[in-house]
């Protein structure tokens, strides 16, 4: 993207919107580190009910 399109793009947006699309990116965000601890807990539980290390 040439700089002068770039340039019409940011100063059209600015400060429209921005704090509800960093919000919303946030709670993406701990979504996902709140699913990744689920599914390793997950794992966990399946790997020591095979026996095997939790550490695997």
């Amino acid at each position: 993207m040439d700089p002068e399109t770039w340039n019409a793009l940011v100063e059209r947006h600015r400060g429209k919107g921005c704090d509800a699309l960093a919000a919303f990116a946030r709670a993406l965000l701990d979504g996902k580190k709140s699913l990744y601890g689920v599914v390793g807990s997950l794992v966990g539980a399946l790997l020591a009910a095979l026996g095997r290390p939790r550490i695997e």
